[in-house]
């Protein structure tokens, strides 16, 4: 999605991930969007190798705490 500005929105649409929300099930990027919280602008996103280790990272747990979901990529590509 990133390289090919072209086909952003099109393959936006079958992208599917993880979230804090969520460690066991894959969700859409337009399920995250509207259970974004009200006034969120942006998606927040980390990525590494492994859902579980992301989910506890220090980097991510004060937007946890807000209650804001974080997209979690467990993939090199992501």
């Amino acid at each position: 999605m990133i390289e090919d500005h072209a086909n952003r929105d099109k393959l936006a649409v079958l992208t599917r991930w993880y979230t804090t929300n969520n460690l066991t099930e894959l969700t859409s990027l337009d399920d995250y969007i509207k259970r974004m919280k009200e006034g969120q602008k942006q998606i927040y996103f980390l990525g590494g190798e492994n859902v579980e280790v992301l989910s506890q990272s220090p980097l991510i747990e004060k937007l946890v705490k807000e209650g804001y979901e974080v997209v979690l990529g467990d993939d090199p590509l992501d």
